[in-house]
């Protein structure tokens, strides 16, 4: 698989098997990397871009301590976000399905190596790993099949509507 960077930087090792879901994929990995940058509705108070300095003068500043800070999205971003739910929301009739979509967009954004399938499994299923600490490659299969088949149908209602 080959390594995809999209406008906000995002690298990712998965996409889809099918090339014509390639596209839809990143778009929906952009617009949940959009809602992960959106300001939070519960935390209502003002914040800085810049990380706090020592008020001494002699001590040095210590990047370790800083923490990264994204900027707002823009106007347009918040389009596609709006676009991306509208699209999910329509070409999916399944809430299960929109779900996983989601889900697996939100874990693949601003991820190094794309969705956490195994995390995903444990969260849909609601279930605790297993003892022997083996990972759930079956289930993982079955979830990507799934979210694959969900993007299929999202993109099926796309070229319906057109």
């Amino acid at each position: 698989m080959r390594r995809h960077t999209g406008s906000h930087g995002l690298t990712a090792m998965y996409e889809p098997s099918n090339p014509l879901l390639v596209e839809l994929h990143w778009f929906l990995v952009r617009a949940a990397a959009t809602e992960q940058a959106l300001p939070s509705i519960s935390k209502i108070t003002l914040k800085t871009l810049w990380p706090e300095m020592a008020t001494d003068r002699h001590v040095d500043y210590k990047p370790d301590r800083t923490r990264t800070t994204r900027c707002a999205p823009t106007g347009v971003q918040i389009d596609a976000h709006g676009k991306a739910l509208e699209m999910v929301a329509e070409g999916e009739q399944h809430w299960m399905d929109r779900t996983i979509v989601w889900a697996v967009v939100q874990s693949a954004a601003y991820s190094g190596r794309g969705p956490r399938w195994t995390n995903l499994v444990r969260l849909l299923k609601k279930k605790p790993m297993p003892e022997d600490g083996e990972k759930w490659p079956r289930y993982e299969k079955a979830l990507k099949s799934r979210y694959e088949e969900a993007l299929l149908d999202i993109f099926c209602h796309l070229q319906a509507k057109n």
